[in-house]
């Protein structure tokens, strides 16, 4: 529970906050009116001006250090209540106050919000129409030729393997009960009150190959499970989507992706590399932190060098060389006309923060997809498209 000193303390930052607000609010707007002079000109009318005065004067608030730190007292009270400090402090740090970054610039957004709101004239923002664009791809479509299917026709055996999410520091005997929201590792000690993880256990130890809990899956199992497939199931090819870190996101660093990424890979290669193919494909775990990718910029280059790496063997060098630029690729499975396209899934995430200030087509996927797409349509191809997020999601 909180105590009585530390809700005093809460509460006299709360009222002390309020004050300096008003001051600052007072304070900036004063700045804005004599720095800018009003800087909107290129709009006419009071009411625009005031509305980007105001908009970027809340803009400036919401970025500010006091705001961010009365966010920062109210989830920690919220998340103190179910786990560790040690969590929500990570929690706090690496998610909260980015997400929050990123929601601020989406939000106050005086040029388009104005125009929204009624305010202001320009710049004129047309909404892009899913119909138009549904029409245009569409015009040149060529009439439906359905295949003929004889008695015996032609199938695969494909294996999915999705989410594995593999935990190398899963410890048989350690508590599924804890106060983190993953359980069954090495540092999880029994939850002496109420927590999430307390939803799905009732204080059973973990298992030698995993547990019905909040805990994630022992490498062990996996490797188990790889050598069931390839001697039992036989597919004729794997598709691999992705997700292979566990749950414990607020730990997460390069090492773990790359760790999980590239033993589950060999892991594939030494059972089944030299009997078939496989397709990989990124999942929303393989962001960092967790869903996210900046496809501004080359911040996360690493993943899509270090998975080309990792998947060369079964990639084509064109396909290689498209998956290392916008992490998606589209290449024909061997000796067939089946076209399989991967899709990034991270430039499609609703979780990503990077697209809450611009989801305007990043990396020109949708682009890449439908010419892909139009050109399999002219070479009679089937096409099979791999996606890691089910479309609710994107």
């Amino acid at each position: 529970g909180i105590n009585a000193e530390y809700m005093g303390n809460y509460q006299g930052l709360m009222k002390q906050n309020l004050q300096v607000g008003v001051f600052v609010f007072l304070s900036l707007l004063t700045f804005t009116l004599q720095e800018n002079n009003l800087r909107v000109k290129e709009e006419e009318g009071l009411g625009c001006q005031m509305c980007h005065l105001a908009v970027d004067t809340l803009e400036k608030i919401f970025e500010g250090d006091l705001f961010v730190e009365t966010f920062e007292i109210i989830t920690d009270y919220g998340c103190t209540f179910f786990y560790s400090k040690y969590f929500c402090d990570v929690i706090e740090q690496n998610l909260v106050k980015p997400i929050l970054r990123h929601l601020t610039a989406r939000i106050f957004n005086s040029r388009v919000g104005c125009v929204k709101l009624g305010f202001c004239l320009f710049p004129i923002i047309v909404a892009d129409s899913d119909k138009d664009y549904e029409r245009r791809v569409l015009a040149d479509k060529p009439p439906v030729k359905r295949p003929k299917v004889g008695p015996k026709p032609e199938t695969y055996k494909i294996l999915v393997i999705a989410d594995t999410h593999v935990d190398y520091d899963y410890k048989e005997g350690s508590p599924t009960v804890c106060r983190l929201p993953v359980c069954c590792r090495n540092d999880s000690t029994q939850a002496s009150s109420l927590s999430f993880s307390q939803i799905d256990g009732e204080g059973e130890k973990a298992g030698k190959w995993g547990s019905v809990a909040a805990c994630d899956m022992p490498i062990e199992t996996f490797y188990n499970f790889i050598d069931h497939a390839v001697n039992v199931i036989k597919p004729d090819f794997f598709i691999w989507i992705g997700d292979n870190t566990g749950h414990n996101v607020w730990e997460h660093e390069k090492k773990n992706h790359l760790r999980s990424m590239e033993d589950i890979s060999n892991r594939i290669k030494q059972k089944y590399g030299k009997l078939g193919q496989m397709y990989p494909s990124l999942g929303n775990h393989e962001g960092l932190p967790c869903d996210n990718f900046d496809y501004s910029s080359d911040k996360h280059q690493w993943i899509l060098d270090n998975s080309t790496e990792y998947w060369k063997q079964w990639l084509t060098p064109e396909s290689q060389a498209t998956y290392r630029k916008i992490g998606s690729y589209s290449q024909l499975h061997p000796g067939t006309s089946l076209r399989i396209i991967v899709v990034n899934p991270l430039v499609a995430d609703t979780l990503n923060e990077f697209l809450w200030k611009n989801a305007t087509n990043p990396l020109n996927v949708l682009g890449w997809l439908e010419s892909e797409l139009s050109k399999s349509e002219k070479n009679e191809e089937s096409v099979l498209i791999i996606h890691h997020l089910s479309l609710i999601h994107i």
